[in-house]
């Protein structure tokens, strides 16, 4: 190297930062391609349950704040529009906890979602109270098997035609 001319040493040089380049960059695409398929792993049929869980809860809010302006406002077109928002929201609820059923989930994740059903059937039920007291009349509820143990014990929210039978229900 040292009896090279300054030309052979400057295209030599450049050459070897050439192929210096080449090999990182082609360390950097494989690199990057496999924390993609890592990533995509990691996070495939996740992302999407999320957004699930959280339009539970924005669906749920919304009906809370249907009954509220019902209860404000103390007529029957408000009281109309809130038992209308109930019965879509738990339509809709019931919907999103089938496609819930499906996703493969950790136990943590599963238990987690689990509570979370507990809590949105909860809220269900109190906001089906609030309507009907603001309708002044009265209802049976009928129970079923579609909470979160079932869920930490069968893998599953809900069974299938359950939404099917759900739709039988006023």
């Amino acid at each position: 190297f040292f009896d090279m001319t300054i030309k052979a040493k400057q295209s030599a040089t450049l050459m070897l930062i050439a192929a210096l380049l080449i090999g990182v960059g082609a360390m950097g695409y494989t690199s990057t391609r496999t924390a993609n398929r890592e990533l995509e792993t990691l996070f495939n049929g996740r992302l999407l349950p999320a957004s699930w869980m959280d339009d539970i809860v924005s669906l749920e809010r919304g009906a809370i704040e249907s009954i509220e302006m019902a209860t404000i406002k103390q007529d029957a077109g408000s009281t109309a529009e809130a038992t209308a928002v109930i019965k879509d929201t738990g339509a809709r609820i019931q919907g999103l906890w089938q496609k819930l059923s499906d996703v493969k989930a950790t136990d943590e994740e599963r238990q987690f979602i689990a509570q979370l059903g507990d809590i949105s059937n909860s809220l269900l039920r109190i906001n089906e109270e609030a309507v009907a007291s603001l309708e002044g009349f009265r209802y049976e509820l009928e129970e079923f098997d579609f909470g979160g143990e079932r869920y930490l014990r069968t893998g599953e929210v809900l069974p299938d035609g359950a939404v099917e039978q759900s739709r039988t229900f006023d």
